[in-house]
């Protein structure tokens, strides 16, 4: 029953993007708000992710930008008081500060109720080996696990109680070591023999379980009101075998290779968990299935009664409005109760597809050629996308598309000239390449049966695999066959790959489909199997179909909205935040809106925010197809990324007006020589550089310039890892190694980084911020923790990059968005960078300055003038507030080349603010999960400038109790000056080394301010590395670690012997 006693409730968010988590929980989240308030609910949120839409500024809806911890957290309640807590919503970080809440008895104190979970359920969502024991003691069938530790006094007695085979994880993370298959309890003795053999501090300990690897997953979400009753969103299962984390394995939906008595056997034991547990709200239940027998076998291998991925698939296959009323529910209603507002039907009416869809994961870095993922149970894919289409093929290829892997559908004939040991070696340990090596060993000749042999994958998608290599085979050799193409089409593959195939231009096979009509239809995305009326507004493109699209009237001009492609470090939530509220503006001036992606996670892509949305892969086939049949007035790109914004020349080749975009610019800014040269007549300090295809070139210029230098460049159209180069050898080395055939080459110099977002008008310039970039952690800027406002940039630099950046804006005449890097080097002001399209910081400095600079923007974009907008030509005016942006790492398990001392490795940000920047940082560190202790193990390693300065905060730390630990050359300087440290090695040599005790947590902070761009510091940055990978508190200046230390120093009591 609907309870009237609620009036307030708090949502706990779910902290910054990693991956894994990013920002399908703002999608749903956002739903839940709408929901709430219908109901007059006062709503609370606490998230420190500024780029949620969530956490935007809304008159009833009261917002907390603080760290997700106990304590902030209590504070929060006690200063709300809410009548209720919904964690569902907050992955798996809100669930865990819900137990903590309970835990510490402030939930009981004040009767502020869980919603949605009982107390119990809650308790087993942290402690998986309970929960095991009491879905068992129910009897239903679950995965056998059990945690050994090398320290347990009957682990032989234990080992031999062991049916084989398992499965042996790590309990401490190690991206190299990840499972183990084991088929005797000899192996498992040996590892353990091992074990002991370490330092007790270095011991792992292992979880065991039954090996599933032959099993094939399934996953069923359903909703659950308070009177019992249940409905299923969604059936979907993996391509990849159980064992396979579920975030790296390729998802099918409707289920393709159960029957349907089997799959309502897996809904009756759904039904019966959920019962069990009580949950009133949303679960997903993953099932192993063991394949191809007649009576079904099957374990429970995962409850999730929350927010989940797999939820969104759910949404973008079915329409159904999930967060709304999942709301709803929480708050008492039932099923038959609520209206879907996707369909305008009854919540109680389950979803039925009548299409195909595919999810596809995105792992970043792997298109660089020399990374890859070892696929197992640990996850690694920074983002998805999901395919729709009328069939599997037509639905794998638009997922596959989206995530820019064409060059791999064609090159199944490189795979294919791998030896047959190397193609069986990657069959067996995949890595994220594995379809694309199934269609090489399909055209190698291997059997269906030998390839299922060694990836346990279902035959009948193997069956489907091998018809796509044969239909590959059949394109290429029959160049210009209509009905060849006509079969392709209607099997989803795009025209760049039969372009590629017929050795011509996509174009060219653009003219030819549309000569023989072979045109797509448009289908729409809905959940009623045509049964009902559908109000929903997503669609697909389908050949050999019948068109249900009726092209929009023209009474309003309409916007073709390029979104988002799959988030990857570098593109993730922070441009899905900015083209959200880009959106809405367009909307509030009166256009149509048409968007195209097909990012499920994706808010921008909420299925009530545009009129119509192409549920796609950002594509110039699927570019021209839609605006063949919308006829947009305009194209947007800017607020999408630098992909989107490379599509520009081919846009305007076709005819398409894109708003902001100017082909002119982008040479002039993406140039070395042609920058330098508008830096010069400009009047500007310029930083020496060209771009150029010749070795030889390069090298000349560094013997003019003189070293040490920034070397970066492309090969095949892709972007190479960058790197300094200090003498000629190693710039010799760069060349030959990454091979690049487009060289970019610039003089390296040193100094204070600011970073200026303006909006441009083409005429005047206001300047709404200057991020000043504190602590450099990284070498890309986006890496670097950041703060506004500037604390150490004089009022005479600031005019001075005011001006330059007036200045800039008016000669380049830009529209929209305009990010420009500085360098202040002694008093010389420099200019790194500029980028004619929105950058990472907009949500940050939005929310800092509480003003949505993506409207304000998009209103210029669409024609205002700033000084109608009431800004003037100068930098904004803010608060006294202190803001901190702090990245956040996630866990990347990558095998090859070391990429971490070139490109962005964050995978989001959070912020800290607070009257104070030592009190804006300390909740910065908080906020991203790097906790800083009072006490234990701090590494402190200085270059020879610091020393000096590192000897009073030493001092201060062993004042506060910490232990320090060193390398040699920093160990004996401190030792001279009387303060105790204990030597540790870098990285080998000593036992145990620094990185051994970092992986091992025996590390609480890292001060390491070993100048990363100098050669020897390959050890500074694989130390940096693993501690922010194991969310340890990194700083690479004094600065920022005395600044935590006055914050550590104002908590603490003197303590002290007489």
């Amino acid at each position: 029953m609907f309870s009237n006693s609620i009036k307030k409730i708090l949502i706990l968010g779910s902290g910054p993007s990693i991956v894994g988590e990013i920002a399908e929980f703002d999608l749903i989240t956002k739903q839940a708000i709408k929901s709430f308030q219908e109901e007059d609910k006062q709503v609370v949120i606490i998230n420190p992710n500024p780029a949620t839409v969530a956490t935007d500024h809304d008159d009833d809806v009261t917002v907390y930008l603080e760290p997700m911890t106990t304590e902030f957290l209590k504070r929060i309640i006690r200063m709300e008081e809410p009548d209720a807590i919904v964690s569902i919503f907050g992955s798996k970080v809100g669930m865990k500060m819900a137990y903590e809440l309970y835990e510490d008895g402030i939930l009981n104190e004040l009767s502020i109720k869980l919603l949605s979970l009982p107390i119990q359920t809650l308790k087993f969502t942290q402690n998986k080996y309970d929960f095991n024991t009491a879905l068992h003691g129910a009897g239903i069938s679950v995965t056998q696990k059990q945690r050994l530790d090398p320290a347990d006094n009957d682990l032989n007695t234990r080992i031999e109680e062991i049916n084989f085979p398992i499965v042996l994880k790590p309990e401490k993370y190690d991206a190299h070591l990840g499972f183990r298959h084991l088929n005797d309890a000899e192996e498992l003795r040996t590892i353990f023999k091992e074990e002991k053999r370490k330092d007790f501090s270095l011991q792992n300990s292992y979880e065991v379980q039954e090996d599933l690897s032959d099993y094939t997953e399934y996953t069923i979400d359903a909703l659950r009101d308070n009177k019992g009753q249940m409905i299923v969103l969604n059936y979907a299962e993996n391509i990849n075998p159980a064992g396979i984390n579920a975030g790296d394995s390729i998802s099918v939906s409707p289920i393709q290779t159960l029957n349907d008595h089997k799959v309502q056997v897996l809904r009756r034991y759904t039904k019966k968990i959920i019962d069990s547990l009580e949950i009133v709200g949303i679960v997903s239940v993953r099932f192993a299935v063991k394949p191809l027998t007649d009576k079904l076998r099957f374990r429970v291998i995962g409850i999730y009664p929350r927010v989940t991925r797999s939820n969104l698939l759910a949404y973008r296959t079915t329409g159904y409005n999930i967060g709304y009323i999942l709301a709803k529910l929480v708050l008492g209603y039932t099923l038959d109760e609520i209206t879907n507002p996707a369909t305008k039907l009854s919540a109680a009416i389950e979803p039925v597809l009548d299409a195909v869809s595919v999810k596809m994961p995105m792992w970043s870095f792997a298109d660089l050629g020399e990374n890859h993922y070892i696929l197992n149970n640990k996850m690694h894919s920074s983002g998805e996308s999901v395919g729709v289409g009328r069939n599997f093929e037509a639905a794998l290829m638009q997922a596959v598309l989206a995530t820019n892997q064409v060059s791999k559908v064609l090159n199944f004939k490189f795979f294919a000239n791998l030896s047959k040991e190397e193609l069986i070696s990657q069959l067996v340990q995949p890595n994220e390449n594995l379809i694309f090596v199934i269609l090489a060993a399909f055209n190698s000749g291997f059997s269906l049966k030998n390839i299922h042999d060694y990836t346990k994958i279902h035959p009948t998608y193997l069956e489907k695999f091998s018809r796509l290599t044969e239909l590959l085979q059949e394109i290429l050799s029959h160049p210009f066959d209509e009905d060849v193409l006509d079969k392709a089409k209607h099997r989803g593959i795009a025209d760049v790959i039969v372009a590629k195939l017929w050795r011509c231009s996509e174009q060219k096979i653009h003219q030819f489909r549309h000569q023989h009509q072979i045109i797509p239809s448009g289908l729409y995305i809905e959940s009623t199997a045509g049964f009902y009326p559908t109000y929903n507004n997503a669609v697909f493109h389908a050949y050999q179909a019948r068109n249900e699209i009726v092209p929009f009237n023209q009474e309003k001009p309409t916007i073709l909205i390029i979104g988002l492609s799959p988030f990857q470090i570098s593109q993730n939530s922070e441009f899905d935040y900015m083209l959200y509220n880009a959106i809405q503006e367009i909307k509030a001036k009166g256009y149509r809106t048409v968007l195209l992606t097909n990012n499920s996670e994706s808010i921008s892509a909420d299925y009530q925010l545009v009129d119509r949305l192409y549920f796609e892969a950002v594509t110039l086939e699927n570019i021209l197809e839609i605006a063949n049949v919308e006829s947009p007035k305009y194209v947007l790109t800017q607020f999408s990324g630098k992909m989107a914004t490379q599509l520009l020349p081919v846009l305007q080749k076709n005819n398409l007006t894109v708003l902001g975009g100017s082909e002119e610019v982008n040479d002039l800014i993406g140039q070395k020589q042609n920058f330098s040269q508008l830096l010069n007549d400009l009047g500007f300090p310029g930083v020496s550089g060209l771009t150029t295809s010749h070795n030889s070139v390069a090298i000349n210029f560094a013997e003019k310039v003189g070293y040490p230098l920034l070397i970066g460049g492309k090969r095949a159209h892709k972007v190479r890892k960058s790197a300094v180069v200090f003498e000629k050898d190693a710039l010799e080395q760069y060349l030959k190694e990454s091979d690049v055939s487009d060289i970019s080459i610039s003089k390296f110099i040193e100094g204070h980084k600011y970073e200026v977002t303006a909006i441009s008008d083409g005429e005047q310039v206001t300047i709404p911020g200057i991020i000043e970039h504190l602590e450099q952690s990284g070498s890309h800027a986006s890496d670097s923790i950041a703060v506004f406002n500037p604390q150490n940039l004089s009022s005479t630099h600031q005019r001075q990059i005011r001006d330059m950046t007036i200045a800039l804006a008016k000669e380049l005449k830009a529209k929209g968005f305009l990010n420009i890097h500085f360098l202040i080097q002694e008093d010389a002001v420099y200019v790194l960078q500029v980028k004619n399209y929105a950058g990472h910081n907009v949500a940050f400095l939005s929310k800092s300055l509480k003003k949505n600079l993506s409207q304000i923007a998009m209103k210029v974009l669409l024609g205002e003038k700033i000084k109608d907008l009431g800004f003037l030509e100068d930098i904004w005016s803010n608060n006294q507030l202190i803001h901190v942006k702090m990245p956040v790492f996630s866990r990347l398990g990558f095998t090859g080349e070391d990429i971490f001392d070139s490109v962005m490795k964050a995978s989001g940000f959070v912020m800290g603010r607070d009257t104070e920047l030592p009190k804006a940082l300390y909740k910065g560190y908080e906020g991203a999960g790097l906790k800083i202790p009072s006490y234990g193990t701090i590494f402190i390693s200085v270059n020879d400038e610091d020393k000096d300065k590192a000897i009073n905060l030493a001092k201060r730390f062993r004042r506060l109790g910490f232990k320090l630990i060193a390398t040699e050359g920093t160990a004996d300087y401190l030792a001279e000056q009387g303060i105790t440290v204990r030597v540790v090695a870098k990285l080998q040599g000593g036992n145990p080394s620094l990185i051994n005790k970092i992986i091992a947590n025996h590390v609480n902070m890292v001060i390491n301010t070993t100048n990363f761009s100098e050669p020897v510091n390959r050890a500074a940055i694989k130390i940096r590395d693993v501690a922010l990978t194991h969310h340890i508190p990194v700083f690479s200046r004094l600065q920022s670690a005395e600044y935590i230390l006055e914050v550590l120093e104002s908590q603490a009591l003197t303590t002290q012997p007489m």
